[in-house]
């Protein structure tokens, strides 16, 4: 079954290239209780050398229970002729009292001088802080610091639970953070939106901004502050910051469609842009409300994030919604685009399991990249016709969109899963090889892995 495809003509390709190839570079949880970390999550980042660097949102040489620990940031080095990569773990979190020093990362960005900073979903107020990694001379020592610890102000004004990386002026075009101009980022929830019903708020968007030997944290949206919070709620990952400066980002529930059109009470989340006033507040505008044809064909419940193109263009993925598909979920997500120019416009580029077994993935769930010439480049979570994962629908794939959709890695392929299961964002280095990560999966304890795909 296919969607309506308004901008490319729908063609499935389903050979291999010949020069595409996989390589599984790394194990986690391979280790006594898995010290050296356990469900990597969240796009990794390139350096200059090549290195890979990213989180685990368990294991680690803290905590207790099983896997143990609270999540890792790690370094994965390759070989001179990258043959063989050795993994380094740079930091364990949970290392100070109540995880003082934050609980289940998400990612990392790098700035110009090598130093690292994200977020931790929880802390020891529960709430999780933002942080920066500072290494030493020679790389062989990183030092923590706290640049915000969330839900500081009364009821959790400034947010609580951040989700997603940080982003930063420049980040769409793969260059490092400079370290002065502000970071930007989201939380699930908290804040002052005046229109939410829940105790704990409905998310936040924020500012992180330093200042003298500190960081200063500003929210510059409170979700739900919109009459039936048409505006959005639950961000659903981090934002992506364009040329001049704006913000876009998703919710995952929210929006104009009421539950008469969606499948869920909970509507069908918002595709955003916060604009930048000066000294006047951000101005939030909803690009897309979710759910907005019969049965959701254009989309529910947005992925983690959205990219931008030069030339205004929004790319994104939905988990559900789309065409009906032959899975429990009833719709399995689709591909879009939001295209500039007035008016602008929406555009459904692919409904998933459009195949037999869903064997070209469904529910995806990761933000894509751009590469060469305009190919996207993704993953969905689950499908890709091999259906020995724990859940028996398929680990998930890695796939090219570009006139038509390629399938160019089909996880689970492997006895047990030992090649990974359920992948996440990816990244791509300067010969367009994509590396990524899978949460679950791989040998040992199926603690997930880092792989290699050569288009």
């Amino acid at each position: 079954m296919f969607g309506a495809i308004l901008l490319f003509s729908l063609i499935v390709l389903l050979t291999s290239a010949s020069a595409q190839t996989f390589k599984g570079l790394y194990t986690f949880c391979s280790e006594a209780r898995c010290s050296n970390g356990s469900a990597p999550s969240e796009q990794m980042v390139l350096d200059q050398e090549g290195n890979l660097y990213g989180t685990t949102i368990t294991g680690g040489a803290n905590g207790i229970g099983d896997p143990a620990g609270f999540g890792t940031v790690f370094e994965l080095i390759p070989s001179s002729k990258k043959t063989k990569w050795r993994h380094k773990i740079i930091y364990s979190f949970g290392a100070q009292p109540k995880c003082a020093d934050g609980c289940y990362p998400y990612g990392v960005i790098m700035d110009n001088l090598g130093n690292l900073y994200g977020t931790t979903f929880t802390s020891d107020t529960g709430h999780g802080i933002a942080y920066k990694l500072a290494p030493n001379a020679r790389r062989t020592q990183w030092t923590l610091s706290v640049l915000h610890d969330f839900c500081e102000l009364q009821g959790c004004a400034d947010g609580s639970g951040p989700i997603g990386r940080l982003t930063y002026a420049g980040a769409s075009s793969g260059a490092f953070y400079d370290g002065n101009s502000p970071l930007y980022g989201t939380t699930g929830v908290g804040g002052s939106g005046k229109h939410c019903d829940w105790s704990s708020g409905c998310g936040t968007a924020f500012e992180l901004v330093p200042v003298g030997a500190g960081w200063q944290q500003t929210v510059i949206y409170d979700f739900c502050s919109k009459e039936n919070c048409v505006d959005g709620y639950w961000p659903s990952g981090g934002l992506a910051e364009d040329a001049s400066g704006n913000l876009y980002g998703t919710t995952t529930c929210g929006g104009r469609h009421g539950a008469s059109t969606c499948a869920t009470s909970s509507v069908g989340g918002t595709l955003f842009e916060l604009e930048a006033a000066g000294a006047a507040p951000w101005v939030e505008t909803v690009l897309h409300s979710f759910c907005a044809k019969a049965g959701c064909t254009d989309g529910q419940f947005p992925g983690m994030s959205v990219i931008t193109e030069s030339d205004g263009r929004l790319f994104g993925t939905t988990r559900l919604g789309g065409q009906p598909c032959s899975t429990s979920m009833g719709t399995c997500g689709v591909a879009f685009e939001f295209g500039s120019g007035s008016p602008s416009k929406y555009t459904d580029l692919y409904d998933f399991c459009s195949l037999a077994d869903c064997a070209d993935g469904f529910y995806p769930n990761a933000a894509m990249n751009v590469g060469a010439l305009g190919v996207l480049f993704g993953t969905t979570y689950y499908g890709g016709g091999h259906d020995i994962d724990q859940n028996g629908v398929g680990g998930g794939t890695v796939f090219s969109l570009n006139g038509g959709l390629h399938v160019l890695y089909s996880f689970c392929a492997q006895s047990n899963c030992a090649d990974g299961a359920y992948p996440s964002s990816l990244v791509m280095d300067g010969a367009g090889n994509l590396f990524g990560t899978t949460i679950s999966g791989g040998n040992f304890y199926g603690g997930g892995t880092v792989f290699e795909v050569t288009p």
